[in-house]
């Protein structure tokens, strides 16, 4: 960023620019260094804006509960909504009502992301090294019993 208003030199560059964020609060620090203050009146941004699309049944009533502390962003196969919209589907407008705290979510165990785990295969693999060495073992036993001819 730099500004400089000195003898009818009139050069300014106040946008900042960044990859996309989604964030609910930023911060900006100036590093202004020994120079004299700087009257900043106001800050705007410019984003993106999202929509979402929602294909409701008539007569239902829908809720939504958002939030989730180990959520992982979906991937949607969007291809038959851009084609709704491509043909002019209209869609319903609808606002959302006073926001109401949800009960918090209990963790469940995940069971598919145990039976995926390292350890779970390491403690598998290494039992059934200990039940083959343990069957050869007992295998070895009964043919140096068996009589010889």
């Amino acid at each position: 960023m730099e500004a400089l208003h000195f003898n009818g030199v009139n050069r300014e560059q106040t946008i900042v620019t960044f990859p996309e964020q989604r964030q609910s609060r930023y911060r900006i620090v100036i590093d202004n260094q020994d120079n004299p203050p700087l009257e900043i009146d106001a800050v705007s941004a410019v984003g993106h804006g999202y929509r979402l699309l929602f294909l409701p049944q008539a007569g239902n009533h829908y809720h939504l509960q958002y939030g989730a502390a180990k959520a992982v962003a979906p991937r949607y196969d969007t291809a038959a909504i851009r084609e709704l919209l491509r043909l002019g589907y209209a869609g319903t407008t609808a606002t959302l009502g006073a926001e109401v705290a949800a009960a918090p979510f209990a963790d469940k165990p995940n069971i598919g992301k145990l039976l995926d785990s390292r350890l779970l295969l390491g403690i598998a693999i290494t039992l059934m090294v200990f039940v083959l060495a343990w069957s050869l073992y007992r295998l070895g036993k009964r043919v140096g019993e068996l009589p010889r001819e």
